[in-house]
């Protein structure tokens, strides 16, 4: 077995959510910086976007969870469902990942690849993708995506990229 998105997951926490330790993740457990709304629960914050070549604030709508645990998941699914993202599945080079997150519009900072990439060098976070750190007995097939791939349940995180 091997996760191939377990970086990429874990540089978005760093990034998005500074550590842990920003407004959007202290309030609303929101690791991930998605937009919209949590089983109808949201908080608005301001949020920077580049728009037309330049840095703009407004206030958007964020996902509030319950917990960081449905934040993760949530964020599995939200790949999961957007077909946008299918393509970034069963990728293993992490550059690869980052740029397509950014092609793909996750975010609007024309620097958040090389922000990715940066943190994933910095702490060695491609590192894990050489190694199997999912044990099988903890994965359970949950469905199918990106033409019939199957899709695992990891515990109780969902991991769209992760190969038995």
């Amino acid at each position: 077995m091997v996760c191939y998105l377990l970086q990429s997951l874990r540089t978005q926490v760093i990034l998005e959510s500074g550590w842990g330790g920003s407004r959007l993740s202290t309030l609303a457990n929101n690791l991930f910086g998605i937009k919209g709304n949590y089983n109808g629960a949201s908080i608005s914050m301001p949020t920077q976007e580049y728009i037309n070549g330049r840095w703009i604030t407004i206030n958007d709508n964020f996902r509030k969870y319950p917990s960081r645990n449905a934040s993760v998941e949530d964020h599995g699914r939200f790949l999961n469902d957007n077909s946008r993202y299918h393509n970034l599945l069963w990728q293993t080079d992490y550059r690869k990942v980052t740029r397509l997150l950014q092609n793909d519009g996750y975010a609007t900072a024309p620097t958040y690849t090389a922000s990715l990439n940066r943190i994933i060098e910095q702490y060695h976070l491609n590192d894990w993708d050489n190694e199997r750190v999912v044990q099988k007995s903890l994965v359970k097939m949950v469905g199918k995506v990106n033409g019939g791939q199957p899709m695992y349940l990891v515990t109780k995180y969902w991991y769209a990229a992760v190969r038995i």
